[in-house]
């Protein structure tokens, strides 16, 4: 290494650690003040127990059970009771069904929680912890968005009285969170052990209460409910071979859960909403409309019972709490854009594999690169800071700093790296819009310097969806117009039928100061100054049940395609090829892909493999 190139790296890795620099401890919370309830053989601490014996009685509890992604059936749930009047004074849940219960609770309508959890994947916001003592993965950005789009509220702030359960292993008791700002409060309730990191509550040791009482029908008994509706969604394995050390425990650990399951649930229930989706996989938050639509559809079929046990017990039907439209756009942009600001401090690994992530190159067509990609991301608050490099010798060494949140809509965002050992930089402001942004800023690259201007949209109507990206290098000394570096990219999908789509690409580029990537699929391909064209059948077929390998490894669909490919001068290419679809631990969305092309001015076939893969 050069002694140049050495103290330009030392410099950016200095700039690094003086930007992220911060203290992060964790204070220990104060002890709860709780109460003990005892309900059965069971014993509860319950927080500010009082507030929940105040509701006016006979109370109607609806307690929404766990299960992971299959605990989406809570969503249609709640509609189907809601349409029919059915009242809903308390709501209690725990693992999975937790999470639904914050956000009904909050007062959101369940068109909007529909809205919700179909447009935004929940487990992308879970990402790898660092170190990994504690837990597999970090849930501090999914706790915060959970809280923001709920308004803020504090639990016993509820419009709807809402109660988590968890289970503390200090004591071996189950313990109903009542208070407290949602992004803590949620924590314990779901936190399954390896998985999540358990929650800390003075000398309470709190972690997800699934295996004792995976449907919290007797918590709400606990809270004072009168007539508890409950709702299952067991989990059945997709193998009946138990030969193996992983599938024998993971086997005795789902007959145990099921067994106190089901226990407490014949025990404390007045109504049980029992779903059949144990083929599903506890990953599959994908099939979100799919859960939600047979929840609805199961409490459909047992709604004259649950009027007639109501009746009997002289609990009149009454229309729902009117709820309050949230708006979740702006929330939402922010999520799309990364651009959630965090209280807490944020250390998370990164990794990628066949697909280039440098923040010089343009964002909606990633170029491929076979040399693994790793680095670190660290932040707080407005700030944060990425470090990324390629292969194990710091070649292509890239740092980017953002302000996020400069104003409502802008952020401020820079970036320094190393290619060729040459340093490169950028700097400038981004403007999000609802389905665009827009970069206005400074770049030095291939050894000059150019004004950058950027935008990107993704349009969706019911005809097309239209998405696109288009850089503009403007050369600061010269001005001449021939000098000026353009490469814009613009695709349109045309959905034919449920499972057909026909799609269109065009790429322009006249630049070599960027790592432009291939449309054209010839041996001729990506030569700069040339139009680039493809037009695509594409056949998408999603799996009704994803198929899981290993336990961590869920493959979600397949694509098959046949192309037709063109490029100026020209050139012509006919092909097929094809994707899988799948999510490492069920969080990233990840692809292996390939392709058979036919070249018709060379006359000769081309084959090509890639993977696409990050966390």
């Amino acid at each position: 290494m050069s002694g140049k190139k050495f103290i330009i790296k030392a410099l950016l890795i200095v700039i690094v650690l003086l930007i992220s620099t911060s203290t992060f401890a964790t204070a220990e919370t104060d002890k709860p003040i709780y109460q003990v309830v005892y309900n059965s053989e069971d014993v509860y601490f319950v927080e500010d127990l009082e507030r929940f014996r105040e509701i006016e009685h006979p109370t109607v509890a609806v307690a929404l059970g766990g299960g992971g992604a299959r605990a989406l059936v809570n969503i249609g749930v709640l509609q189907a009771l809601e349409e029919e009047m059915i009242p809903v004074d308390l709501v209690v849940g725990t693992s999975m069904g937790a999470i639904v219960a914050v956000l009904y609770g909050s007062g959101m309508s369940t068109d909007q929680i529909k809205e919700l959890v179909t447009k935004v994947n929940l487990p992308q916001m879970f990402n790898l912890n660092f170190p990994f003592y504690k837990s597999l993965l970090n849930t501090r950005e999914f706790n915060q968005f959970l809280e923001k789009i709920s308004g803020g509220l504090d639990l016993k702030d509820m419009p709807i009285p809402t109660a988590l359960l968890s289970f503390d292993l200090t004591h071996g008791v189950k313990y109903i969170h009542t208070t407290g700002e949602i992004s803590s409060a949620v924590q314990g309730p779901y936190a399954i052990p390896i998985c999540f990191q358990g929650q800390q509550l003075g000398d309470f040791f709190l972690v997800d209460a699934g295996m004792t009482e995976l449907t919290p029908a007797g918590a709400a008994k606990a809270l004072g409910a009168d007539f508890v509706i409950a709702t299952t969604a067991y989990d059945e394995l997709p193998y009946t071979r138990y030969d193996s050390s992983i599938r024998s425990t993971i086997r005795l650990i789902n007959l145990i859960k099921e067994e106190y399951a089901r226990r407490v649930v014949d025990a404390n229930s007045d109504v049980i909403i029992a779903h059949d989706v144990g083929d599903y996989s506890f990953m599959d938050f994908h099939l979100a409309s799919q859960f939600i639509q047979l929840g609805y559809l199961e409490t459909k079929k047992i709604i004259p019972q649950i009027k007639a046990e109501l009746e009997n017990r002289h609990i009149a039907l009454r229309k729902p709490v009117t709820k309050t439209e949230i708006e979740m756009e702006p929330l939402l942009v922010d999520l799309a854009n990364d651009r959630m600001v965090l209280d807490d401090f944020v250390w998370k690994p990164l990794f990628y594999y066949g697909k280039d992530h440098s923040g010089f190159n343009q964002s909606r067509l990633q170029p491929d690169c076979f040399t693994p990609q790793y680095g670190l991301e660290l932040g707080k608050s407005h700030w944060r800071t990425l470090l990324i490099t390629e292969g194990t010798k710091l070649d292509n060494l890239e740092i980017g700093v953002e302000f996020k949140k400069l104003t409502s809509e802008i952020d401020l965002i820079g970036r320094v790296g190393i290619d060729k050992d040459e340093l490169v930089w950028e700097g400038g402001f981004t403007y999000y819009g609802a389905n665009y942004s827009l970069f206005s800023g400074l770049a030095h690259l291939s050894r000059a310097n150019y004004l950058h201007l950027k935008g990107s949209h993704q349009i969706d109507l019911k005809a097309f969806t239209w998405t696109g990206e288009t850089d503009l290098y403007y050369p600061l000394i010269t001005s001449d117009s021939k000098s000026v570096k353009i490469a814009a990219y613009q695709e349109l999908t045309y959905p034919l039928s449920e499972r057909f789509d026909l799609q269109s690409k065009v790429l322009y580029h006249n630049t070599d100061i960027l790592d432009i990537p291939l449309i054209y699929r010839g041996l001729e391909g990506n030569t700069a100054g040339v139009v680039q064209a493809s037009v695509e059948s594409v056949y998408n077929y999603d799996f009704s049940y994803s198929k899981e390998i290993l336990q961590s490894i869920l493959l979600t669909g397949f694509e098959c395609t046949q192309f037709i490919d063109y490029q100026s001068a020209g050139l012509w290419a006919v092909g097929v090829g094809g994707s899988v679809n799948f999510k490492i631990l069920g969080l990233k969305p990840s692809r292996f892909s390939g392709y058979l092309a036919y070249d018709l001015h060379a006359n000769q076939p081309k084959l090509d493999l890639s993977i696409d893969f990050s966390f």
